[in-house]
């Protein structure tokens, strides 16, 4: 079962909420998402447009996709929390800032890629591949 992504007023958060988990995060105000896929040292960032809403997943017959360079300071916290939680695969969701700052919201360990282009699941998948063939790094 999928829960999306909703806004939330303040006001109605009150001692119900007690009853089950929750994630409470400030919205941004964004430009765009981008999911960045973590395989090990291969990081590939794509940036995500044409949500007409909030959450994404819910439209994607109306996204179109293109690859981003991934910011050195993006790169170092990508790689320190996967070292921290002893991951070797991390899919991360951001959302673009207007003012072009990477906002991070999550990372799933068992994040989905392959609804991308070939051409950015391409290159996803050969990195899997040589990780499961050379566990501990390209030899």
């Amino acid at each position: 079962m999928t829960v999306w992504i909703e806004d939330v007023d303040p006001d109605r958060i009150d001692t119900r909420i007690r009853h089950t988990a929750h994630l409470f995060q400030q919205r941004v105000n964004k430009s765009a998402d981008i999911r960045l896929t973590a395989v090990g040292d291969h990081l590939t960032a794509v940036r995500i447009d044409g949500s007409p809403g909030i959450d994404w997943h819910r439209h994607y017959e109306a996204l179109t996709y293109t690859p981003v360079p991934v910011p050195p300071e993006i790169t170092k916290g990508v790689r320190a929390y996967l070292d921290a939680f002893g991951l070797v695969f991390g899919a991360f969701d951001f959302g673009l800032g207007t003012d072009g700052r990477w906002h991070w919201y999550e990372c799933n360990p068992n994040g989905q890629w392959a609804w991308f282009p070939d051409s950015i699941t391409a290159p996803i998948a050969n990195a899997l591949a040589d990780r499961l063939q050379h566990p501990q790094g390209t030899p």
